[in-house]
């Protein structure tokens, strides 16, 4: 986790919490990564367009919309009992594309303030 940094739509643990709070924070973050995880990986073996580059080449309400399908579909395959087949497929299946380019740097330093207050915000209200 500490290779993303903390955006107002994605949080991360807190390198070195000072608090109590910011403490039980971290270890609800640790213990809810282990089933998202699980869950992407199940995701991932299910649906193709989720394994190339550990990412989505779309804006993130895109990439949200993507993920959201690709879950209401594998939850209706569970619901009529399709397997997960385990399918090997060939690299040249999938289309290149150039990588996201890097946010402008003063846009990047507002987004980890925004997410640093959003963040603080959160644990103040559940934690």
């Amino acid at each position: 986790d500490s290779g993303y940094p903390c955006l107002p739509w994605l949080f991360v643990p807190i390198p070195n919490p000072n608090t109590n709070q910011q403490h039980n924070y971290n270890n609800n973050f640790k213990r809810c990564r282990s089933t998202v995880e699980r869950c992407i990986g199940v995701l991932k073996g299910r649906f193709r367009c989720l394994l190339k580059d550990r990412t989505l080449h779309y804006e993130p309400r895109v990439a949200a919309q993507i993920t959201l399908t690709c879950c209401v579909l594998h939850n209706i395959a569970i619901h009529y009992n399709v397997q997960n087949l385990d399918v090997m497929w060939d690299e040249m299946d999938v289309q290149e594309r150039p990588p996201m380019p890097p946010l402008p740097e003063r846009r990047d330093v507002v987004l980890r303030q925004m997410g640093q207050e959003a963040r603080r915000l959160y644990i103040e209200q559940f934690f």
